[in-house]
């Protein structure tokens, strides 16, 4: 039988988002379901899609993915702008967008 397990998750600390985005990518290992647990935070329900992982297999995998997917998310916050700058310099330059039309003599 495979194993199953449930993992309290602090709201303070990790976002909806960021917990799904952990199940997601620990996908073909594991099936997760997410509900929310009082004002504490969420409960995970975590169940193993391989035969070999273990109740303790499966939290580390999610506590490791968690902790992953929250730096993405820290990352992507804070280099907004940068991306912005850099997509706006390069189509700028890519002739994909033609002249305005009111800046013609």
């Amino acid at each position: 039988m495979a194993a199953e397990t449930t993992v309290e998750v602090d709201a303070e600390l990790y976002s909806v988002s960021v917990i799904e985005s952990a199940i997601y990518r620990l996908a073909l290992s594991l099936a997760g379901r997410v509900s929310p647990a009082g004002n504490l935070g969420y409960r995970v329900y975590l169940a193993a899609k391989q035969a070999d992982l273990t109740e303790e297999d499966l939290q580390h995998l999610f506590h490791t993915q968690l902790v992953d997917e929250s730096l993405r998310e820290k990352v992507d916050e804070k280099t907004t702008d940068l991306r912005n700058l850099i997509l706006a310099h390069a189509f700028s330059r890519s002739g994909i967008i033609g002249p305005d039309p009111d800046e013609q003599d």
